[in-house]
């Protein structure tokens, strides 16, 4: 009965606080009206949720909310398009700027249009075809020609017009003597940039520096050509001997050559220690499952291609597993005569029924890179049992075998 009571009193005090901010004529929200009802000392745990509620829920105060505007009480306002006479008024305040010394900007446009049709976007969108186009022109005159330093031959540039049908609202064609606005001529000179654009990121690094081994892009190296060995080859032959030969005409990236001509060795050269060192007989042609059994970790991790750019990320947690070399030189076979190959499967889990990863290897060949590996710095606290005992009967294995083992 009591909570009846109060939901009543709450009701009524809703509506009488609702009809006191509507009669004011500040409009009814329900911040205005729950800082009205918590006035009251009996409505103070009244929440936001309640009073919101209310408001769309009770048909005695839909009479002081004022109706949305829509399609049927306010109508919509369509962009007016493009004209000819909104181009000819924007070249004229355009050219009046200019004449005036004042900066061209989209409002200060719009001021000069006065009571034109024209609005800001359409005359910012203008304006940016404007510099657009200027760049353009400003580029092919420097250069000579945009297609010939992208590369593009005159043949295979479209000069058809762009159908875009945005665009064609906007865009017209003017004479030599106007601002430069964007022509046919101008669009083949874009569409020769957008496809040298494209054929600039269809490249990969396949471009190797002769004196750090760096692969970079086209653009970060130069061709080393017998005119330019011959210029440097004072410097190369007193201070930087050793760390290049001559292999033909290679590149050279713009690091190590702006090095060189100072006089200077080069910090990523491959004599600086930056070099990786041959990979050893015993470790070449060894598969990838082999690689993992005598790894000292195995890492397991999700690679997944990302929607933008298609490169690859990592998803999800890095599961590192330390192996135990002991374990793995117990299951393979002991003596070479035993098996000439063992199907081997690696498991994530050793609960798991099925295998991560299925192969027949050749036991001779891990091991053979075990014992290399068994005797290098990385390897030196493997403590792996009987090591000496097993490199022996390893070598008596190995030599009792007859013929040769292909690794």
């Amino acid at each position: 009965m009591a909570r009846e009571c109060r939901k009543t009193y709450e009701v009524e005090a809703l509506c009488k606080a609702a009809e006191t901010i509507a009669s004011s004529g500040l409009k009814l929200t329900a911040k205005l009206l729950h800082d009205e009802v918590c006035s009251d000392t009996r409505l103070k745990g009244l929440t936001y949720k309640r009073v919101l509620n209310f408001l769309q829920y009770n048909k005695a105060v839909q009479k002081y909310i004022r109706p949305r505007p829509n399609a049927t009480t306010q109508p919509s306002k369509k962009r007016a398009k493009w004209t000819p006479d909104d181009e000819a008024a924007f070249q004229e305040a355009v050219l009046t700027l200019q004449s005036t010394n004042r900066k061209v900007t989209a409002g200060a446009v719009v001021k000069e249009l006065n009571g034109s049709a024209a609005t800001y976007h359409q005359v910012h969108y203008r304006l940016r075809q404007l510099a657009k186009a200027q760049r353009l022109l400003c580029s092919s005159e420097d250069n000579g020609n945009v297609s010939n330093n992208s590369g593009v031959e005159d043949g295979d540039i479209d000069e058809d017009e762009p159908s875009t049908e945005n665009r064609a609202d906007v865009e017209a064609d003017v004479d030599s003597d106007g601002l430069g606005l964007p022509t046919t001529s101008t669009h083949s000179c874009v569409e020769a940039a957008e496809k040298a654009c494209r054929e600039a990121f269809s490249q990969t690094c396949s471009f190797a520096c002769c004196c750090c081994e760096r692969r970079l892009f086209k653009h970060s190296v130069v061709e080393v050509t017998d005119t330019m060995y011959d210029t440097l080859s004072e410097v190369w032959a007193t201070n930087l001997a050793g760390w290049v030969a001559r292999t033909g005409i290679g590149h050279i990236c713009h690091t190590c050559l702006n090095s060189i001509r100072r006089d200077r060795c080069p910090r990523f050269a491959v004599d600086n220690g930056l070099g990786f060192p041959d990979v050893p007989v015993e470790l070449q042609g060894i598969p990838e499952l082999a690689e993992r059994l005598i790894a000292r970790r195995i890492i397991f991790l999700q690679l997944r291609r990302l929607p933008a750019g298609h490169q690859h990320g990592l998803r999800g947690s890095v599961v590192n597993v330390p192996v135990d070399l002991t374990r793995v030189q117990q299951m393979l076979p002991r003596h070479l005569d035993d098996s000439e190959t063992v199907l081997v499967g690696l498991k994530r889990k050793l609960q798991y029924k099925r295998t991560f990863m299925r192969q027949m290897i050749q036991p001779q060949a891990v091991l053979g890179a075990l014992r290399y590996l068994a005797r290098t710095p990385l390897y030196h606290d493997a403590h792996m049992a009987n090591e000496e005992e097993w490199l022996s009967q390893f070598d008596t294995g190995l030599s009792g075998r007859k013929g040769t083992y292909a690794s």
